[in-house]
């Protein structure tokens, strides 16, 4: 075996004496090897510590090289292995007797995720030993690829909506959506169970936080002692979405959180409704550090639309719903413009259909996918923006039109466009029982709407 590793793929599993796995692993970046995750017959070889994954069954499976620690240190020393020692290496591989723990892990990592699932994960992680932590928390990030999802967002509770009982939640507290996740398809279940939540709140920084996507609170107050414990734990490079609606968090902590670099994986955010007044807000929207967001929701923070000088570069999706603004005041197409946005809420925000006319014709919606503009008084010329939407919106799939004055006569408009054919999901709620009824009748005899993309009242 050549002495010149530069450009060779490896794989690193187990425990090793000279220190941890990942530590390991930037000492072999460093010196220009390709660290890979996964065994495949492109792997130049196979490097194990005590107690291997079963990478070490796959890397003999495909006939891969395996060495150990001591001859890594001879091959890096720039020594030339052997052709005997290479043919015998994978007997010369120590392992430990298998570790019932750990193969229970195993066992439920390769399960079928769900939030039922992760839960057992987690406590199995607590009775983890601290000398099997490390490695049961690699076989978690190594698993990583099966568990990853989407988080919630205000478009998540659309499409999760029971058309039966149409039932939309008004405060949504998405860490209880995701305590749901058994009925929730395709989010991410890696939520913190709420014992972990006692121990930051407490102050312990155990590194089983590590495996954590998902910190939301719930019926907790996010005081200035429990606000110090998040930002200074070491362990919550992983969460992907933190959720504090409904919370009471102060305006400096939110400065903080904005500014904090120990949180570097996130990318969705939700404080609506916090107690954090507008400053909160705006603080999160204009710092740049905050450009790694993808999500953000500001509702219910009577967020001035007019105060807004950015928002985060990388948002996919945002909610500014029930911020009710002044008469003629909307977003400025110029703030949406450098946005890739997917998703928009502009639920309960006095938007009319002048103002949501010159956004549509500003351009900077045509990459929406999801549209909720519920609420709003848009019954006056509501039939003529209707027919603007397929030319402003192509990309659309999701549109939320409950409680805007849709009657009759828009139904009949909305009914014969083509572009429906488009949405997989329309919401529509009127005031009165007896218009709600009319308008169904109507959008069910569309030509072109989908089967099952109607949700309204009493709608199977």
């Amino acid at each position: 075996m050549s002495q010149d590793l530069k450009g060779m793929r490896v794989v690193v599993t187990g425990r090793f004496k000279s220190g941890s796995r990942r530590g390991l692993e930037r000492r072999l970046r460093g010196l220009g090897i390709k660290v890979c995750s996964t065994v495949t017959t492109k792997i130049d070889f196979l490097i194990t510590g005590a107690s291997p994954s079963s990478a070490l069954g796959q890397a003999r499976g495909l006939n891969v090289r395996v060495i150990d620690e001591t001859q890594l240190e001879r091959l890096l020393a720039g020594q030339t292995l052997g052709e005997d020692e290479t043919a015998t290496v994978h007997k010369a591989v120590k392992t430990e007797a298998p570790n019932k723990t750990l193969t229970q892990l195993r066992q439920l990592l390769h399960a079928p995720p769900s939030s039922a699932q992760w839960f057992k994960v987690c406590k199995v992680l607590d009775q983890c030993k601290p000398q099997n932590l490390e490695v049961a928390l690699d076989y978690i990030e190594g698993s990583a690829q099966r568990w990853q999802g989407k988080f919630a967002g205000f478009h998540t509770a659309l499409s999760q909506t029971n058309p039966n009982n149409h039932s939309y939640p008004e405060n949504e507290h998405f860490h209880r959506f995701h305590l749901d996740l058994t009925s929730v398809e395709g989010l991410d279940p890696r939520a913190m169970p709420l014992q972990w939540q006692k121990r930051l709140m407490q102050g312990e920084f155990d590194p089983r936080f590590a495996a954590i996507r998902v910190l939301g609170f719930h019926k907790v107050k996010v005081s200035t002692r429990v606000a110090r414990h998040i930002l200074a734990c070491p362990h919550l490079n992983n969460v992907r979405a933190l959720y504090l609606p409904s919370r009471s968090i102060s305006p400096k902590f939110v400065r903080e959180l904005a500014a904090h670099d120990g949180l570097p994986a996130l990318t969705h955010l939700d404080i609506s409704n916090a107690q954090c007044n507008v400053e909160g807000a705006l603080t999160v929207c204009h710092h740049p550090n905050m450009d790694r967001l993808e999500h953000l929701s500001l509702n219910m923070l009577n967020v001035p639309f007019d105060n807004l000088e950015r928002l985060p570069a990388g948002l996919k999706s945002l909610d500014l719903s029930r911020n009710p603004q002044s008469d003629n005041t909307t977003l400025d197409a110029d703030l949406l413009a450098p946005l890739q946005l997917q998703a928009l809420g502009l639920r309960h925000t006095n938007l009319t259909p002048s103002l949501l006319r010159r956004l549509l014709r500003s351009g900077t919606l045509r990459g929406l996918q999801c549209l909720s503009i519920g609420y709003n008084n848009l019954a006056q010329g509501l039939d003529v923006l209707l027919e603007c939407f397929p030319e402003h919106l192509p990309e659309l799939k999701v549109l939320d039109l409950r409680g805007v004055g849709l009657y009759p006569k828009d139904a009949k408009v909305l009914a014969w466009l083509p572009w429906l054919a488009s949405l997989t999901q329309l919401h529509i709620n009127t005031s009165t029982t007896t218009r709600t009824e009319a308008v169904i009748k109507i959008l069910r005899a569309s030509p072109h709407l989908q089967p099952g993309a109607l949700r309204a009242p009493g709608v199977a």
